[in-house]
């Protein structure tokens, strides 16, 4: 039975079916709502962070396709708890309270086209309570990273390395797409940097984490 489920007492046959189709609609989705809200003991968190982007090679102003080569730095200051409706970069499945450390995973990598390169993209991944917890997760991505690079000398499909399976921060694993695996991509760095979290209100929690 999934966690959503109604056992055989609320379910449309037996004495339970009679009550809930005379529930109206609108009833029904209030009720899914609180089971739901319930249901969720994680927190929403937007990452506070700054970055700068300067450019290493300007595009050619004769050449209409050429574009700039750029280099992106990012320096990652907290976690910021963040509402239900509120711009957020990650969702965990664990409690988190202002004042708590996290572990937040996140990868730096390079992305562009026949005619320009960004490096210094970051992909913010999970926030783990524990550093051994990011790093297993760490050490997955590096590992499927060589499995790719090692791909290209043999006849094995690059496709089969655009996810990757990894722990989450609750220990259930998950899939995640990979925007470093491609022909112009490559994996820069793999991070896991401890930061404090902080309640939306404090100060300096305001800016927006995600470039």
């Amino acid at each position: 039975m999934g966690p959503f489920q109604r056992g055989p007492q609320g379910g449309a046959n037996g004495a339970g079916g009679a009550m809930e189709n005379m529930m109206s609609k609108k009833t029904k989705r209030e009720a899914g709502a609180a089971d739901a809200a319930l249901s969720f003991h994680g927190a929403h968190l937007r990452v506070d962070s700054d970055s700068y982007t300067v450019v290493e090679r300007e595009g050619d102003p004769e050449d209409r396709w050429d574009g700039d080569d750029t280099a992106a730095t990012t320096t990652v200051n907290a976690l910021v708890l963040a509402g239900e409706d509120d711009y957020r970069d990650l969702t965990v499945g664990h409690p988190v309270a202002a004042g708590d450390t996290l572990h937040l995973l996140y990868a730096v990598y390079g992305t562009g086209d026949s005619f320009s390169h960004q490096s210094g993209c970051v992909e913010w991944i999970d926030a783990y309570r524990t550093k051994a917890e990011a790093e297993k997760a760490a050490d997955a991505i590096r590992a499927h990273y060589r499995r790719y690079e090692r791909s290209k000398n043999s006849r094995e499909d690059p496709e089969n390395f655009y996810s990757v399976r990894l722990p989450s921060s609750i220990g259930v694993e998950f899939t995640l797409s990979c925007p470093w695996i491609g022909y112009f991509e490559s994996l820069e760095d793999v991070v896991v940097a401890p930061l404090p979290v902080k309640a939306a209100a404090e100060k300096g929690a305001g800016r927006k984490g995600r470039r």
